[in-house]
């Protein structure tokens, strides 16, 4: 597994868990959304001049969130060359450099990761679904659905930032897994285009457990990579 591809592992590996006094009604939402940010490798050259350098970084997970948790709005980060192992992020991309020359250095074994987009993911665990939310922060035209069922529980989504999937427990359409007494858990798939599966589309795993005997509910979400 790449560098890449286990940092955007981490970044979403997280866990959500809401505890009520009373339950009223099977519902809840993740409190804090999940932030997915899908960064594309520039391979061979970094930029000459960044906004941030950071000395004491030790991996490439860690540069990433340095760019995603700086104080300016961050477009891409290098994790120095293999003579220098530092963490340099910029507000700057291939788009924002297209009017400057030469912007980059050609340095073999080294790499740029430029922002593509975020999504911002909630589950909500409802009485008898479970719905991913998704917010993208650019316009997103493709697909979000199962990935057992890929052609009978689909969203298709057309140019818009917001797009929602629902899954019922009991819709053998959506192929949700009970995996015991009150846990219910799938796999989803964001994909940038309609036909085509890329390298850009991210999958994910998420769940939604009842424990009506402690009065808790729970969800999470895991980040895959597909393609």
């Amino acid at each position: 597994m790449s560098g890449y591809h286990k940092s955007m592992i981490d970044i979403i590996n997280t866990h959500f868990c809401l505890v009520m006094e009373k339950i009223t009604t099977l519902s809840v939402f993740v409190l804090e959304p999940n932030k997915l940010c899908d960064f594309r490798p520039i391979h061979g050259r970094i930029l000459k001049t960044v906004d941030s350098v950071y000395q004491n970084i030790t991996t490439i997970e860690e540069c990433q969130r340095q760019c995603l948790q700086g104080p300016y709005k961050c477009h891409s980060y290098d994790y120095g060359d293999p003579s220098n192992p530092v963490c340099r992020t910029s507000h700057l991309d291939k788009i924002s450099l297209a009017h400057i020359d030469n912007p980059y250095i050609e340095i073999a074994g080294s790499s740029t990761y430029e922002l593509q987009a975020c999504y911002d993911v909630n589950i909500h665990c409802e009485s008898r679904e479970m719905v991913a939310k998704v917010r993208s922060s650019k316009i997103f035209d493709g697909k979000i659905y199962a990935k057992r069922k890929p052609y009978h529980c689909m969203t298709d989504v057309n140019e818009s930032l917001e797009f929602e999937i629902h899954m019922g427990y009991n819709d053998l359409e959506c192929d949700v897994q009970q995996e015991s007494r009150g846990q219910y858990t799938n796999d989803i798939v964001i994909q940038h285009h309609d036909l085509i599966v890329t390298t850009q589309d991210l999958g994910l795993n998420i769940n939604c457990k009842y424990d009506l005997s402690n009065r808790s509910i729970s969800n999470n979400v895991n980040l895959d990579i597909t393609g």
